[in-house]
């Protein structure tokens, strides 16, 4: 079965950032923004604190979080992201200031500014995390969805959000991966970025950070007379999360090349031409679009069909671009290795319909 949770922004942007992500294969990892989409680390600590009424957290809702936790990583399915707001500046007052009761004078100058920018996105579309569980789970799941209904923001205090909780048999979550309109990210399937989740342990280190005193005061020389109050920080220890490889769900269409006139009849082409008919096959689709009329559309079908500006420089991320497989005929000691079928990958984050860019290359 699924255990599905769904999330829906009060606003069309997303503060949150931090989230450490990394881009690459294998241990050759380079760092970049992990702002978006929220990793499933993020939901969770939403989730506990939106269940953490008063001073703590019930017995039975410990027992739900430290189920959770231990789940393999979800699916995440995310809206697109359809640019960044202005980026701004804000100066949070010190530490220091605690030293001096609070005097602001001196101490705000020289201090480090916070840099935000807010991811802007298509609130209309929520944001789904997917998780396989079994039949024997479904109790837990069902005490989740009054967990879910708690929540009230996820990324920083400005991003208001609330969350449903679903139960999906097989089929309906297949159904829900296969209609969803934006980017899939998959667990342990084609590696390409990884994205904290939550590890056996996460729940408690969340509540040994919660209980951690940030801020000591002692006094300097002792318990002498006189003794001037001296403050201490310390930092909280860190929240438990491990992180998980993922990568872009694509969805797959297969095409036969037939003979033009005799429509029953498979077409093949030589292999080493492979890199002809692809060009080929690629130009007759984007003519395709060019007879429907639409400019604005058609400019985005040629920065992702073609991928390339005049000048010879990338102009959309290559992960991002549908990608025409040509299949040659193996698997036989007396197979030609000639081209008669071809496959169109379409990457869950390319901006363009799948059904749309199936239709481009159907009867060219």
């Amino acid at each position: 079965m699924w255990l599905v949770v769904q999330v829906r922004f009060a606003d069309c942007w997303y503060h949150g950032m931090g989230d450490q992500r990394y881009h690459g294969m294998g241990d050759q990892y380079e760092r970049r923004d992990g702002s978006w989409p929220p990793s499933p680390a993020r939901l969770f600590q939403a989730l506990v604190s939106g269940s953490a009424l008063g001073r703590g957290i019930g017995d039975s809702q410990r027992e739900l979080y430290c189920w959770l936790e231990q789940l393999p990583a979800p699916v995440i399915c995310a809206p697109p992201c359809v640019g960044e707001a202005k980026e701004y500046r804000f100066y949070p007052p010190p530490n220091e200031l605690d030293e001096g009761g609070g005097d602001l004078s001196g101490k705000m100058k020289g201090g480090e500014a916070k840099r935000v920018s807010a991811k802007l996105i298509d609130s209309r579309i929520p944001l789904i995390y997917l998780w396989r569980i079994e039949t024997d789970d479904r109790g837990k799941a069902e005490a989740l969805q009054r967990e879910a209904r708690r929540l009230y923001q996820l990324g920083r205090g400005v991003d208001f959000a609330w969350a449903e909780c679903l139960v999906l048999e097989e089929e309906k979550g297949r159904e829900l991966l296969a209609s969803y309109r934006g980017e899939i990210l998959e667990p342990g399937v084609n590696e390409q970025v990884t994205i904290l989740s939550p590890v056996k342990g996460s729940f408690q280190s969340l509540v040994e950070r919660h209980k951690w005193q940030r801020v000591k005061v002692g006094l300097e020389g002792g318990k002498r007379k006189g003794a001037k109050a001296a403050v201490h920080y310390s930092r909280p220890p860190a929240p438990l999360f491990q992180r998980q490889g993922y990568g872009v769900r694509s969805h797959l269409v297969m095409f036969e090349l037939v003979s033009a006139a005799d429509r029953g009849r498979l077409a093949d082409f030589p292999l080493e031409r492979a890199p002809e008919l692809m060009e080929r096959l690629r130009d007759l689709a984007i003519e395709k679009w060019r007879a429907v009329g639409d400019e604005e559309q058609l400019r985005i079908v040629e920065r992702y069909y073609v991928g390339r500006r005049p000048d010879g420089s990338n102009d959309c991320p290559t992960r991002d671009r549908p990608r025409i497989v040509p299949i040659p005929s193996l698997g036989h000691v007396h197979a030609d290795r000639r081209i008669r079928r071809f496959c169109i990958e379409v990457p869950s984050s390319c901006p363009i319909d799948f059904d749309d860019i199936a239709w481009s290359f159907d009867g060219l």
